[in-house]
């Protein structure tokens, strides 16, 4: 039987989760950007856990590129974006002809409450009737680059004196911001939003036209050219039992 544990990795500045086989096999590393964990925590139960090892490496997908190129030991990268992934190719860290868009993401405004007025989470996030919004911080998280296109095409500027955008490390954490009232609202994954079962009232799916798609991209690394467990897992994300698991947890797949 299989059993989920937590670890921490000390050169990695974030969480490292096992799922540990009674088996041994070969070990795959899986590094998952945070948007992605719990749906990767779910394809790695079902990804014959009776043979395989699985470990995911979760943090921002910044934190991870980086990571790579300081050589970590990772297998497998699913990213939330492709232009990572892309440069590693690039960078010949890794194999052109395993990168794949495994799935594409949604972002939604979500406030800590429902509003006081009978407004909409629309009405509000389209009349700035909120004055501090959590995202993540756009420099190292796709989720929040797509988080600051919206507010951008919805009307905010950088010189908005009445708007504070409060940045976390990752999009996971701009959620714990507004669910812990240190921010009223906040702009976070629709995976998220469904996996914690927030009200109707509470959210609002911003539309894709207000940002660049959020296409995140899955990838061998060179490291895990000889893996043969990552490169089942790798395979296993574009089955079929796979795909319907993604779109479960508010993911678009072409």
């Amino acid at each position: 039987m299989s059993v989920l544990q937590f670890r921490y990795w000390a050169f990695v500045p974030f969480v490292v989760f096992v799922l540990v086989s009674s088996c041994k096999a070969e070990d795959a590393i899986v590094a998952v950007a945070s948007n992605f964990l719990e749906t990767a925590k779910e394809l790695s139960k079902r990804f014959d856990p009776k043979k395989e090892t699985i470990t995911l490496a979760s943090g921002s997908t910044g934190q991870i590129f980086a990571q790579i190129n300081q050589g970590a030991p990772f297998h497998v990268f699913l990213s939330a974006d492709h232009q990572r992934v892309d440069e590693l190719v690039k960078r010949e860290l890794a194999i052109s002809a395993t990168q794949t868009t495994y799935a594409h993401g949604r972002i939604c405004f979500y406030l800590a409450s429902k509003p006081k007025s009978d407004e909409t989470p629309e009405q509000v996030f389209d009349n700035f009737q909120f004055k501090r919004v959590a995202i993540a911080n756009p420099r190292i998280a796709p989720y929040g680059k797509a988080s600051l296109e919206a507010l951008r095409n919805a009307g905010w500027s950088e010189h908005e004196q009445k708007l504070q955008v409060a940045t976390a490390q990752n999009v996971g954490q701009a959620f714990a911001m507004v669910s812990s009232g240190n921010a009223e609202t906040g702009i976070v994954a629709l995976s998220t939003i469904l996996l914690r079962s927030v009200d109707k009232q509470n959210y609002f799916l911003i539309p894709t036209q207000m940002h660049e798609p959020i296409r995140q991209d899955a990838v061998l690394l060179v490291k895990g050219s000889e893996n043969a467990t990552a490169k089942r897992f790798l395979n296993y994300l574009s089955s079929n039992e796979g795909k319907t698991i993604i779109r479960s947890h508010g993911y678009n797949i072409d």
